[in-house]
């Protein structure tokens, strides 16, 4: 059994871009051929939920797109795929027309397993994502019918275990950490490696847009983040933007054979890297997992990520002590003397007390910073 996984996907001119001819081979070989959707199909009458952070959208052809190169399933437990709320996320199971979803709908949609069988096989593939807008945080919030599956919740554990005792293999996807950073925080690590312990066989992590490295825990893989596969917003962003990591999982019974590749997305088309440049990324990527580099990056990154949280905590994120100017200062003083009001809004500071990443990354931030850690 072949399952291959790539990482993130937001389209906006699918019938414009291609995948290369080896690409294409690969996938055409695998059984099962999975993609995180990384945003809805959205349609006219829509409208973005309130949250924080970009809304994003993808072309309604976008779909159409992955199936025709062969992608089978669909993971959707990340940050996006609810930006316009339950009517974008069943336009977009609508546009799929069947596929195998995973980690969104409702609750017990959303926490069940793909169960694969094949060649005398059972194989459970779970989607599951840091706590941001669109995730399940109870199975008794109001308001919520869909969701996707949180990773932290507290039953996750005992689902894994519980799964285990009816598969062979459990492959887990997690979208979570710090965007555009090479390397995992240490609490992702923990809870990765705290996976394998359970049950799960291959951990394979999402949404930082840039490719992580991987390392080998009680001989089973980590991939730390798989970056983008295609994704079509913020393309000039840096040159990690467009580079991902496509992974190959030979499935037997004899255990699982775990092969890599790169991906690179550039006018708009999908090309392999040649064997010596992905070698060359993936050594440096795993040196900086290596005990005193890794340590010294997580400090680098956690320092410089403190002034921007202070900014987004401070009047709900739309002043920022930093830009104060003339014409804020003007409104500042307007709304002392007139009924004007400025309009704060506090899901800035929600997102950054809910979510694991960046709560994580400001407290390790304020403690090295202090000399505690």
């Amino acid at each position: 059994m072949i399952l291959n996984f790539v990482g993130d996907v937001v389209v906006n001119d699918a019938l414009n871009i291609e995948l290369s001819l080896k690409l294409k081979k690969i996938l055409k070989c695998g059984d099962y051929n999975v993609v995180n959707f990384e945003a809805p199909v959205k349609t006219a009458n829509q409208k973005k939920v309130h949250k924080s952070g970009p809304s994003l959208s993808q072309d309604e052809n976008a779909p159409h797109w992955l199936i025709k190169n062969g992608f089978n399933v669909i993971s959707l437990a990340n940050n996006h795929i609810f930006d316009y709320g339950d009517s974008g996320y069943l336009s977009t199971i609508h546009s799929f027309k069947g596929n195998n979803f995973i980690g969104a709908g409702t609750w017990d949609e959303a926490y069940s397993p793909l169960i694969i069988e094949q060649d005398g096989l059972k194989v459970a593939i779970f989607s599951m994502g840091e706590q941001q807008f669109g995730f399940f945080f109870d199975k008794k919030a109001k308001r919520q019918k869909f969701g996707c599956a949180w990773i932290n919740y507290d039953s996750v554990n005992d689902i894994i275990i519980n799964t285990k005792k009816n598969v062979d293999y459990i492959i887990i996807m997690v979208h979570a950490g710090l965007e555009c950073v090479d390397v995992p925080l240490p609490e992702w690590r923990t809870r990765y490696r705290t996976l394998i312990d359970l049950g799960c066989d291959v951990v394979i992590g999402g949404h930082t847009h840039t490719v992580q490295g991987f390392e080998i825990y009680n001989n089973k893989h980590i991939m730390y983040s798989l970056g983008n596969f295609c994704f079509t917003e913020n393309l000039e962003n840096n040159s990690k933007w467009n580079i991902g990591e496509f992974v190959k999982l030979n499935i037997n019974k004899e255990g699982i054979d775990v092969k890599t590749y790169g991906t690179e997305f550039l006018n708009n088309r999908i090309e392999l890297f040649d064997d010596l440049r992905w070698n060359k990324l993936c050594l440096r990527l795993n040196n900086m997992l290596i005990e005193d580099n890794y340590d010294q990056y997580v400090r680098e990154i956690c320092l410089s990520h403190l002034n921007a949280y202070a900014s987004l905590c401070s009047w709900g994120g739309y002043i920022h002590p930093s830009k104060i100017d003339a014409k804020m200062l003007f409104k500042l003083f307007l709304s002392k003397i007139t009924p004007y009001k400025i309009k704060f809004d506090d899901v800035h500071m929600l997102n950054n007390l809910q979510c694991e990443t960046h709560r994580w990354c400001f407290e390790r931030g304020l403690k090295i910073k202090n000399n505690l850690i």
